[in-house]
């Protein structure tokens, strides 16, 4: 396992994206229990999203620590440092300062640190909302447009106007590349969260998208380039979809963790970074009975018991 007190890599990283309501978060929760109960481990939990954390609630205080970003200041510096593993020292006060964890004491040597008993007990760093962070993401270029912060070489690229009192900012394509450049960098900067599980959710975008051979569907992340480049920054990317069982006429949930082609010949985007001796064990999706959440082994822990033991077959 890598040293959690110089840095590395994580321990596994993971992209579940799904529509609403088919329960990104719960699958969060529910891995988080199992690390609690099998391992002693807690969850930090990063949400963006609208969901909130419902019925989880009971979670939250005891094995998971959750904050809210989307109404904190400085918001591309403060993205940042979460994906580098700083926590805030209070993370219900959205003003409390954050706190770099043990292994970056010596980059910030000003500044309160983690305690290396508590960095060694979370197991779990997840950030719920992607699609989200980056829709947040526009909004605060925005607003430095609105006030006055050029963010292009042209300033005639960047429109500006005034409604009564307040100026606001438009949007332009450069925004666009820059906000999907940032979270390719954040997203990569998380994967090195040392020794700790990272997962990250996100809405699925259309697939008005074309990859040089067909149209394709993948993670929401602001403008179509931002799909597929979202995908090659993950290592296991799995789809949440919720279907209709042909017998019963019940919607039911799925989650793909290989590719596949719909009836209109659309790209479904999945994948799973299994060792090359057992990507023939890797199955081509999860139904509703491995995604049962009144079960212990469902869902993403099922995944990851399959992964870890892929790994540590002869």
């Amino acid at each position: 396992m890598t040293d959690t007190q110089t840095g590395g890599k994580c321990l596994v990283d993971i992209l579940i994206y799904a529509p609403s309501s088919w329960g990104k978060t719960t699958q969060i929760f529910k891995l988080a229990d199992w690390l609690y109960k099998t391992k002693g481990q807690t969850t930090r939990l990063i949400s963006c999203s609208g969901g909130e954390y419902a019925g989880c609630d009971s979670a939250v205080g005891r094995y998971v620590e959750a904050t809210r970003i989307e109404r904190r200041a400085a918001f591309f510096e403060t993205l940042a440092r979460f994906c580098e593993g700083w926590w805030p020292s209070d993370a219900e006060d959205l003003n409390s300062a954050l706190m770099p964890p043990p292994f970056l004491k010596n980059r910030f040597p000003s500044k309160p640190c983690q305690s290396d008993e508590l960095w060694q007990r979370i197991g779990l760093v997840a950030f719920d909302g992607l699609s989200e962070i980056a829709d947040r993401l526009m909004v605060e270029c925005q607003d430095k447009q609105a006030r006055g912060e050029n963010l292009a070489p042209d300033k005639d690229s960047m429109p500006r106007f005034r409604d009564g009192d307040t100026q606001f900012g438009n949007t332009t394509r450069g925004l666009y590349g820059l906000v999907q450049s940032y979270m390719r960098r954040y997203i990569s900067t998380s994967k090195s969260i040392p020794g700790k599980i990272v997962v990250w959710t996100a809405l699925p975008a259309g697939g008005d998208e074309d990859d040089g051979k067909g149209r394709v569907i993948g993670p929401d992340v602001i403008g179509n380039p931002g799909k597929a480049r979202a995908m090659s920054r993950f290592s296991n990317v799995l789809r949440g979809e919720l279907e209709v069982n042909k017998k019963t006429k019940q919607i039911v949930r799925k989650l793909y963790l290989k590719p596949q082609l719909d009836e209109y010949g659309v790209l479904l985007q999945a994948k799973a970074a299994f060792p090359f001796w057992a990507l023939d064990q890797v199955p081509e999706s999860f139904g509703p009975d491995e995604l049962d959440p009144s079960k212990a082994d469902t869902g993403l822990v099922r995944f990851l018991r399959l992964l870890e033991a892929a790994e540590t077959k002869d």
